[in-house]
């Protein structure tokens, strides 16, 4: 898909054309392999596309449980000691908080009990946060990569996903492109949910200013996050084809 988009510009006209890609499957890797409950991966995979929010949660996870209050602690402390649902619906009545259409009492009551559990758990290592964020900075040649990834752990699912990198670079050498022209960001892609794997963006130079051209990557949860019974993989690209008529001659 890379090479269709590039192919395509190319056709059209333009030429110096500069890549940039990320790897979501990097990610989750690295969560998959880092000792942490599941619905600590859940929770930080959700924010992942919210940079700040990410930042504070993960900073969150990294606290001792007495230093992890928020604005539901107080919901939470109400709970604690009670059945779960029993306490959250008292909690509601005696606040006068109208219950929201599409979250039920027992989807109120699982999230505090998450947040209860979270009171007992072990604070992420630093180590750990510090992994997370030596990848999440990564960037540079696409070639570089993969040494670089070499250096944040060896776990099975990261290695697996590192493997994967290493052979979409080949394969991008099998289509006759250049992968060390090829720029890679971690960051690459974190405002675009539906995402789940490899993207890439393609840019021309604009009046002394790059503008992007070209973009896609993919998206295997798209369909049945739109009600396709199942999961079915797909990948593809978009051209902006205004802006590649504006930047021609």
């Amino acid at each position: 898909i890379v090479k269709l988009a590039m192919s395509a510009l190319e056709a059209a006209g333009l030429s110096k054309l500069k890549v940039t890609l990320g790897d979501l499957g990097l990610f989750n890797a690295l969560l998959e392999d880092s000792p942490m409950p599941e619905r600590w991966r859940r929770r930080l995979r959700h924010q992942f596309w919210r940079p700040t929010a990410f930042r504070s949660l993960l900073d969150n996870f990294a606290k001792p449980s007495t230093a992890r209050r928020t604005s539901i602690s107080q919901h939470v402390d109400a709970i604690t000691g009670h059945d779960a649902e029993a306490a959250t619906a008292a909690r509601l009545a005696e606040l006068k908080l109208p219950q929201v259409t599409d979250r039920s009492i027992s989807d109120i009551a699982s999230r505090l009990s998450e947040k209860l559990a979270d009171r007992s758990e072990t604070p992420l290592a630093a180590d750990m946060v510090k992994r997370i964020e030596t990848y999440l900075a990564l960037e540079g040649p696409l070639t570089e990569i993969p040494a670089k990834l070499a250096r944040l752990g060896d776990g099975k699912a990261f290695a697996g996903a590192r493997q994967w990198f290493e052979q979409r670079i080949e394969a991008l050498e099998d289509q006759g492109l250049n992968p060390r022209r090829f720029h890679f960001s971690a960051n690459f892609g974190r405002e675009l949910e539906y995402y789940t794997g490899l993207v890439f963006q393609v840019e021309v130079e604009a009046r002394n200013a790059p503008l992007a051209v070209a973009g896609g990557g993919r998206y295997n949860d798209l369909l049945r996050d739109l009600g396709a019974p199942a999961r079915i993989p797909a990948v593809g690209c978009a051209i902006h084809t205004e802006r590649v008529q504006a930047v021609l001659p």
